[in-house]
């Protein structure tokens, strides 16, 4: 009993699963704009799209936002390979295909990186990358989705992305 108790305390401490950035930040995240909440600060990535052709196997492409400053690399890669989508911030990487939803379902890739947007956001005290596209769908109404994840504070460290979406006006 006691080995059983102590292996559930190792595994307590040493299993990180990643919280689920707070409704605040997934919100300024999908409206891509001033924030609702004073409590949160976000920092557009400016600029077009620059496709980079790495040359390795498998052939990623990456999205590196104009903007993009020396401190945080963000940016967005891509393999054409079902599941190899990721984003990524520095050494951390978060792929599509194991986002967790919040209320859709999570595409595998972006629809259209020219209607992608990229933005560091602050809230107390943590750091957060957000993705955020214009989605549309013939016979549907336009809207937005968003894949927010909290920025690890250890080097190499994945991100655990989550994906949300909405509806909004033309």
């Amino acid at each position: 009993m006691r080995a059983a108790s102590a292996l559930l305390l190792v595994c307590s401490a040493s299993c990180s699963v990643a919280q689920q950035p707070p409704r605040v930040v997934i919100d300024t995240c999908l409206a891509f704009g001033p924030p609702e909440s004073s409590a949160v600060a976000i920092l557009p990535l400016r600029g077009r799209l620059q496709d980079m052709d790495t040359g390795a196997q498998p052939a990623y492409r990456l999205f590196l936002p104009d903007g993009d400053n020396k401190t945080w690399r963000v940016g967005y890669a891509t393999a054409g390979i079902e599941g190899a989508d990721y984003l990524f911030v520095n050494s951390h990487r978060g792929y599509l295909a194991q986002a967790v939803s919040l209320d859709a379902p999570v595409p595998r890739t972006v629809q259209s990186l020219r209607n992608a947007s990229f933005a560091l956001l602050r809230h107390e005290g943590w750091r957060y990358v957000c993705m955020m596209e214009q989605r549309s769908s013939a016979g549907r109404a336009p809207g937005r989705s968003a894949f927010v994840a909290r920025i690890p504070s250890r080097m190499g460290t994945d991100l655990q992305l989550f994906y949300a979406s909405s509806a909004h006006p033309g």
